[in-house]
């Protein structure tokens, strides 16, 4: 099956929501696109990035509902994140200046720099993030 032909990979998660089972299952869809070793490991942060702060920042316990859809297109990935948590808009966020020593606000710097935020809509009943992280060498064949 080429690249371009590759079906979208989906993700439902089912209360108890656990970050480090939903990061290790989103890591593991993040493989199943035929990407370069490069890309794979770009998009498998940005996700964890914005996976964990549903967790840790927008109050997404362990009944909340969380989807994840990555579909590839010819010269990037596009990533869905339907979820329950508080409304957050990543290109609204004010851009931090200098680090605090925690590194707040570093995962929402790496999200912006490596991918374009297409769409963001509040719930209810879900919130939806839609970005696309470019390829930087295109998928494999």
């Amino acid at each position: 099956m080429a690249a371009r032909d590759s079906a979208p990979v989906t993700l439902r998660f089912a209360p108890p929501l656990v970050l480090r089972e939903v990061l290790a299952l989103t890591i593991e869809a993040c493989r199943q696109l035929p990407l370069q070793p490069f890309d794979e490991g770009r998009l498998a942060i940005v996700v964890e990035e914005l996976l964990a702060n549903l967790f840790e920042h927008g109050g997404l316990g362990a009944n909340g509902r969380l989807e994840l859809s990555l579909e590839l297109r010819p010269d990037s990935v596009h990533v869905m994140i339907y979820d329950s948590a508080r409304a957050f808009d990543p290109a609204d966020a004010p851009e931090h200046g200098k680090m605090p020593e925690r590194g707040g606000g570093a995962g929402l710097a790496i999200v912006r720099r490596w991918a374009n935020i297409l769409s963001y809509e509040p719930g209810p009943p879900l919130n939806r993030l839609i970005l696309a992280l470019p390829l930087s060498s295109g998928p494999l064949t």
